[in-house]
């Protein structure tokens, strides 16, 4: 049953993370390209956080 939930949770936790790294990846480019460099820490921030 342990292995069954884990498998279970580990996977959507993976996929979210892999989720936003391209949320983040994505909104980092989009926002170099208008070169608005604060707003690329602050977006950086609230993606880690």
């Amino acid at each position: 049953m342990l292995a069954v939930w884990l498998e279970g949770e580990v996977v959507p936790v993976i996929a979210i993370v892999i989720a936003h790294l391209f949320v983040g990846l994505a909104a980092v480019l989009a926002l170099s390209e208008v070169q608005a460099k604060r707003n690329t820490f602050s977006v950086k921030t609230v993606v880690m956080g």
